[in-house]
């Protein structure tokens, strides 16, 4: 017997926060988190520096 778990009528604490915020400060949040997933999805390998 599979069940259907429906977590929609959940509130996210997450999406009342983003909503507080100004658009200004949503674009800045965006930008940042950009930043972050891009070099997580380059495909070309990284060399890495040699620690001694």
């Amino acid at each position: 017997m599979q069940r259907n778990l429906n977590f929609v009528h959940l509130p996210i604490p997450e999406a009342q926060v983003w909503e507080t915020l100004e658009n200004e400060q949503q674009a800045v949040a965006i930008e940042v988190l950009a930043r972050l997933i891009a070099p997580a999805t380059d495909p070309s390998p990284k060399q890495e520096t040699e620690h001694d």
